[in-house]
């Protein structure tokens, strides 16, 4: 807000400025994690606090005008994490997403062979288009973290026949 402030221009709405942050989220341009895994505290945060840090697609530099507002807001822009927590943390979400999936699979499988009668709640391509997204994550992750994700490669690869005969 203070730096559209600074430059004179329009504040966004806050829904607009939400659904911006979930979008560089969801592309990969910012991370989530909680304040207690950084190794340099953060002004005003406690642990549990959910922070930003910078996502595997926005590597290795700091979009343009973020400087401004980290001073504005008193901020560094050094955010050393717990590299380890992070792994921790991020195997932990893509493994409960492939889960997720796979029981989406399941159920339309279900639905298309005509053991349940009632409308399938997503479309084919709709589970291929959340397939070929974790399949990009795990490789962003991979180059990212420099670890290996094969176990969950294989756990999503699994469902390519199910997804193949729907």
């Amino acid at each position: 807000m203070e730096l559209y402030a600074a430059r004179g221009a329009e504040v966004p709405a806050k829904a607009s400025i939400t659904r911006r942050l979930n979008k560089a989220i969801k592309e990969g341009v910012i991370g989530t994690t909680t304040a207690d895994r950084l190794k340099i505290p953060m002004p005003r945060s406690r642990p549990g606090d959910e922070v930003l840090i910078v996502g595997p697609s926005a590597y290795p530099r700091i979009p343009d005008g973020v400087n401004e507002v980290l001073e504005i807001l008193g901020v560094s822009a050094r955010r050393d994490v717990d590299r380890e927590a992070i792994i921790e943390e991020m195997t932990r979400e893509l493994d409960a997403e492939i889960e997720k999936l796979v029981k989406k699979v399941d159920k339309h499988a279900k639905n298309v062979k005509g053991i349940k009668r009632k409308k399938a709640s997503v479309s084919s391509s709709e589970l291929i288009a959340e397939y070929n997204e974790l399949s990009a994550r795990i490789g962003d992750y991979e180059f990212w973290l420099q670890i290996d994700l094969t176990e969950l490669r294989e756990r999503l690869h699994d469902i390519t026949g199910k997804l193949n005969q729907i």
